[in-house]
């Protein structure tokens, strides 16, 4: 099996991958599991959507980002966390509303990254892996209170991601482009030693300066 395939056969929804790949299952099957090259153009198109890529390297294929992630197996999560952030370089935080209900199915990790868009992490309320969360994911930062306007946002970019594979990508990095002056305000600075990396905007938490935790 080619080094990398191996988590990333975890985290496919392998019949609905390979139908907006244009290829089929056992096509998708034998390529994650090593025993079949894909066409060049359908296996750049693929890594595109799903976004993946080839480290050269490392020999491995890799989650580049930013995407939204299924928490389902702990060891799973844990190694496609480590590539992500390349080897736990981010500041991973739970988010729910300051004000109204969370989500009753679900809980939002946002994996913020130091200098990179932030990708977000699904998981499924009551489940043990949710509890297992913490442990699971390096620098876990715990939970913080964002803006209603934001978590809802959050909400509606993960749901129109979860949809089909080729959205996935796309819809995150939309949902990024939305905020991106607030990434640039938070830009990390390196020779502060400070957390401005964490790339939750500026007004999405507590309402008042004093208490923003982007400062």
């Amino acid at each position: 099996m080619v080094k990398g395939l191996a988590r990333l056969r975890s985290c496919l929804r392998h019949g609905r991958t390979a139908k907006c790949a244009g290829i089929t299952l056992r096509e998708l099957q034998w390529f994650t599991s090593g025993n079949a090259p894909l066409d060049r153009h359908v296996r750049f198109d693929l890594e595109d959507s799903l976004g993946i890529e080839y480290d050269e390297s490392m020999g491995s294929y890799v989650i580049a980002g930013p995407c939204v992630l299924i928490a389902k197996k702990p060891m799973a999560l844990k190694e496609v966390y480590e590539d992500l952030s390349k080897g736990g370089d981010a500041s991973p935080c739970e988010i729910v509303p300051r004000q109204g209900a969370a989500d009753p199915s679900w809980r939002y990790v946002l994996i913020n990254m130091y200098g990179d868009p932030p990708s977000i992490l699904m998981t499924l309320r009551g489940a043990k892996i949710t509890e297992r969360i913490p442990d699971s994911l390096m620098n876990f930062d715990g939970i913080k209170q964002v803006a209603p306007e934001f978590y809802r946002d959050v909400v509606a970019t993960c749901a129109r991601a979860s949809r089909e594979p080729t959205a996935n990508t796309r819809e995150v990095k939309d949902f990024v482009k939305r905020y991106e002056q607030h990434w640039v305000d938070c830009a990390w600075q390196s020779e502060r030693m400070t957390l401005y990396a964490v790339w939750v905007p500026r007004d999405a938490f507590a309402q008042d300066a004093a208490s923003s935790d982007c400062t």
